[in-house]
């Protein structure tokens, strides 16, 4: 039974915040709306929703093939999560590298004692595929075609989510997809992930063609994949 008396109290405190100026404006606000004469030192929130207790969660399930796992790169959250019951963590596309490897390590260590050893592939680095592996296009034509997809779809994606295309960012995700004909994305698969990392790709990102989805994903496997496997031998 869960009720929303068994929700977490949001509290924001300094801690929250990547700046002095950013926790003042919030200060101020919670000033302005609380009539407070002093800045406040913690400023509590009231829960979102109230309700009643609900049975939602299920009480008869086989708890050792439980997986959770927590799409957050919050330190705090993570640590959290692991004090109570093994967590995995899912990562975004556009997660930087120092992110990756400083969640890897702080979860080897911290990962809750029943979920415990860590492996690197508890946390999926996921990636947009821009293959192109059509019938008709040399391998160059494949390449350029790659390329003017991911750029479409990484200009859309940003321009959605912000108002504006914002070039560096574009170019960022850019870095963190894989793009290209069999052979590029294959070799960008070894360069850039580790060789006990799991790859969570997105094939359709930007894509409502079924039947091309289907092409690039057949190609991936078939072709992509044993290539890494050939590549990672030789190394």
């Amino acid at each position: 039974m869960i009720s929303s008396k068994n929700i977490r109290d949001t509290v924001l405190t300094r801690s929250l915040f990547r700046s002095d100026e950013d926790w003042q404006r919030v200060q101020q606000a919670a000033m302005d709306v609380r009539g407070l004469e002093t800045p406040p030192e913690d400023i509590h929130i009231d829960h979102r929703y109230t309700f009643e207790e609900l049975k939602i969660i299920p009480q008869d399930f086989r708890r050792e093939l439980l997986e959770v796992i927590a799409g957050t790169h919050d330190p705090n959250a993570q640590l959290f999560f692991n004090s109570i019951h093994p967590v995995k963590v899912f990562n975004l596309s556009i997660t930087n590298p120092d992110a990756i490897e400083a969640t890897h390590q702080r979860m080897s260590e911290h990962l809750h004692p029943e979920g415990q050893p860590w492996k690197r592939r508890d946390m999926p680095r996921t990636s947009f595929v821009f293959l192109n592996d059509e019938d008709g296009l040399t391998p160059q034509e494949q390449s350029h075609a790659a390329q003017n997809e991911a750029e479409q779809a990484l200009g859309a994606y940003w321009n959605a989510l912000e108002g504006t295309i914002d070039p560096n960012k574009v170019n960022n995700a850019a870095n963190n997809a894989l793009i290209g004909n069999v052979e590029e994305v294959a070799q960008q698969i070894v360069e850039r992930f580790h060789h006990d990392d799991r790859i969570m790709a997105w094939f359709d990102f930007f894509n409502h063609d079924s039947a091309r989805v289907c092409r690039n994903m057949t190609a991936y496997m078939q072709k992509v994949a044993p290539r890494v496997e050939e590549l990672i031998r030789r190394n």
